[in-house]
């Protein structure tokens, strides 16, 4: 990994849930001063993670600066599922198992979507043990409705559920998933590749149906926490803007930031940047490891046929005049002659 980061990864471990289950994590990293825990919105495979690049690259920045965590939702991934899909308040107590398994007395809760609900939910129940909450895609409900006109629309999800039962974990299916969002084909090739890793296409059908009851309006008004609301421009309608702003409203002192098309997943360098802002984490200036070169090839033109009008003589002669205009210039621009 680049930029000076360990490519080291922790094995996999277990908390233990309320009801006997268990919820896959990693923990990394050994600083005391900041602890931060990822909540992801999608179906994850935790250990799958670190075979795409982009993602491993920002945990493992993340981590350098901090101890950091992140987990399975329960039914996907490593997790158990404890036969049935768990609500928003089993998924905080889940939430809460891997804090305490992992250690984590007060971190800074990094979340995308959903997972932002289930961290808003904690921190409105638990302040202890909520730093601060950095919300991407932050919504107060995941689906449109009466007094909020914001999110998918209702019948888009359940035209998303239908399609999942033959088409979860293509590469079409992500491209429907996520119509509007600026992402690449790598990216697509991988999410396709997560959600295979993650669960079945019951297992996720269920999970999308999920987003109709998906509503944390009601709590956001009593949260004390530090909170930064993300949204994403190059929505129609900047809907993704409008809903983050809308959702900041709900939350007492609330900041909101709008990001570039390009920051489509919770890894992306804005997502990272935003985080290090808001947990006040300064980042000693980049390593200077590389320097701006040229390398210059150069020839006689029609090298052949002047050979053989200018005779061995000549032609030497030419090509030494050649090499000493060459080694002439090199020496006044600093460079280093490779071969001839």
């Amino acid at each position: 990994m680049s930029h000076g980061v360990s490519v080291e990864i922790p094995e996999t471990r277990y908390a233990k849930t309320l009801d006997g289950g268990y919820i896959a994590y990693k923990l990394f990293g050994d600083s005391n001063d900041q602890e931060i825990a990822i909540i992801g919105s999608i179906a994850t495979n935790i250990e799958l993670f670190f075979d795409f690049e982009p993602a491993a690259r920002s945990w493992l920045e993340l981590a350098s600066f901090s101890r950091l965590s992140l987990h399975d939702r329960r039914g996907t991934g490593l997790s158990d599922d404890m036969c049935g899909l768990p609500n928003l308040e089993t998924r905080a107590a889940d939430l809460l198992a891997v804090l305490d398994a992992a250690g984590q007395r007060r971190p800074t809760l990094l979340a995308s979507a959903d997972g932002g609900m289930v961290a808003a939910l904690l921190a409105a129940t638990h302040p202890d043990r909520v730093a601060g909450l950095v919300w991407f895609f932050a919504q107060a409900r995941s689906v449109k409705a009466d007094g909020w006109p914001y999110g998918r629309d209702p019948d888009e999800v359940d035209r998303l559920a239908q399609e999942a039962e033959h088409a979860w974990g293509t590469e079409a299916f992500v491209r429907q998933m996520y119509a509007h969002a600026e992402i690449g084909d790598d990216t697509i090739r991988f999410l396709a590749r997560l959600q295979r890793h993650a669960c079945g296409p019951a297992t996720a059908v269920g999970f999308i149906r999920l987003l109709h009851e998906y509503d944390v309006r009601e709590i956001l008004s009593t949260l004390r926490t530090p909170v930064l609301a993300l949204g994403t421009k190059g929505y129609p309608n900047e809907w993704v803007v409008e809903q983050a702003q809308a959702t900041a409203a709900l939350i007492p002192g609330a900041a909101c930031k709008s990001l570039p098309a390009s920051a489509s997943r919770l890894w992306a360098p804005a997502v990272i940047e935003a985080t290090f802002d808001f947990c006040g984490i300064e980042r000693p200036p980049p390593e200077l490891d590389s320097i701006l070169s040229t390398v210059l090839f150069t020839d006689i033109v029609g090298s052949a046929e002047k050979q053989a009008v200018l005779g061995d003589h000549g032609w030497k002669e030419l090509v030494l005049h050649h090499h000493a205009i060459v080694r002439d210039a090199l020496g006044r621009w600093r460079g280093a002659e490779n071969d001839t």
